[in-house]
């Protein structure tokens, strides 16, 4: 099983995105925040499972039963979640977010 690092801007996305869900419905957030919880928890266990190809050098895994996907990248016993994002963007947007959250 991998580290999971989650990573200052992926942070911000998760409480934003948990924020806004329990403004409506506490229960919604709760079940987004499992859900949340079980997708990391794979990708710590299967830190390849994501595609790797769409949004380089990221490896995406979409949120099941959401419109979210986390961006991370496997780094020997370690996976870095760099975001965690609604994919109802343009994929223009998508690909600044995650330029920004590059490191050199």
């Amino acid at each position: 099983m991998n580290e999971i690092v989650v990573l200052a801007g992926a942070d911000t996305d998760m409480l934003r995105k948990f924020a806004e869900l329990d403004e409506h419905s506490p229960e919604v957030a709760d079940r987004f925040e499992r859900d949340l919880h079980e997708a990391l928890e794979l990708i710590s266990r299967h830190p390849q499972i994501g595609f790797g190809h769409l949004y380089p050098p990221y490896r995406k895994w979409s949120l099941r039963g959401w419109n979210m996907a986390i961006f991370y990248q496997p780094s020997g016993s370690r996976c870095f979640i760099h975001a965690v994002l609604d994919m109802r963007q343009a994929p223009e947007a998508l690909q600044a977010i995650l330029q920004a959250r590059t490191h050199p």
